[in-house]
């Protein structure tokens, strides 16, 4: 498809440069630290790394999508404070505006409302959002989007008040240091190590829930909607495979139909334990009649 001079002009006029050197610098550095990391990384180095990674996750999956986001459960003092810790390790921006763009992207997916609107494409949806201006009716829409329930919380308001030097501490400086000291790991395999290369490939992890389980896959539960079921993210993912489910029935804390018992879900299982010991509860799930009914209604069977 060949492009007017006028497009290519307004196209190139939405790209935020500094935010694009600073993703092509990222990755660069990721590969680099992929390379140490295999070349001359510490094996204690690469199991902490991956379970940074795995925190991250939890920080994404559990923090900001499911609690934060839908308030799928609720959680004690020690639970949210664990949670608002993960989900700054993740380095995807403050609980407040993650949870504004999610629940915005949810009211008014496929749409110039939508901030990673799979309808401009798989790299749009998966990363390029980043690097481009903000739709004018996404922002809008997001300066709609109601947040005054985690604006209540004094954790997130703390979160959002100091995100930087957080973001700093937890996201870099922290990954950076620990390794060093508990295992005498270079500084320099550390930082592109357990910082970069884990960085990115958590981000990539979270970026797939926007483009590849917006475009491959069934929809057992509403085939007009753009989500789907994807199994071959389920490990990466920590069990969040089942979109299409995920986008008819948000509320529901296990964000799929067989919860734990009969397919893997990680923070499925997670949420479950903090349950078991008090400081997850109210714990909520589609009934099992409005789920059959939705799928005989709308399901691709």
């Amino acid at each position: 498809m060949k492009y007017k001079k006028s497009e290519w002009i307004t196209f190139l006029s939405q790209i935020k440069w500094s935010a694009t050197l600073a993703m092509t610098l990222l990755h660069c550095g990721a590969l680099y630290g992929a390379y140490l990391s295999i070349k001359t990384g510490k094996w204690q180095t690469l199991v902490f790394g991956y379970i940074l990674a795995v925190c991250s996750g939890i920080g994404t999956l559990m923090g900001a999508h499911r609690y934060y986001s839908h308030r799928s459960f609720k959680a004690k003092l020690p639970l949210r404070l664990i949670l608002c810790f993960l989900q700054t390790l993740t380095g995807q921006k403050s609980i407040v505006n993650w949870a504004r763009e999610h629940r915005t992207h949810h009211q008014f997916t496929g749409t110039d409302a939508d901030c990673a609107n799979i309808n401009r494409g798989f790299f749009f949806a998966h990363m390029g959002w980043l690097m481009t201006d903000t739709h004018p009716e996404c922002q809008r829409r997001m300066d709609e989007c109601n947040v005054d329930d985690l604006w209540a919380d004094p954790i997130v308001r703390f979160q959002y008040k100091h995100y930087g030097l957080l973001y700093t501490l937890v996201n870099i400086i922290m990954p950076t240091l620990l390794p060093s000291y508990l295992f005498g790991e270079s500084l320099i395999n550390c930082f592109f190590g357990t910082f970069m290369f884990r960085y990115v490939y958590t981000l990539h992890v979270s970026f797939c829930g926007n483009s590849v389980a917006h475009i491959w896959g069934s929809k057992p539960y509403d085939k007009t909607i753009t989500a789907t079921h994807n199994e071959s993210v389920i490990y990466a993912t920590l069990g969040g495979a089942y979109h299409n489910y995920h986008h008819v029935f948000p509320f529901d804390y296990s964000a799929s139909e067989l919860g734990c018992k009969s397919n893997f879900n990680f923070m499925t299982a997670l949420i479950d334990f903090f349950a078991y010991i008090g400081w997850a509860y109210d714990l909520r799930r589609a009934p099992v009649d409005m789920i059959v009914k939705r799928k005989e209604r709308t399901g691709d069977q």
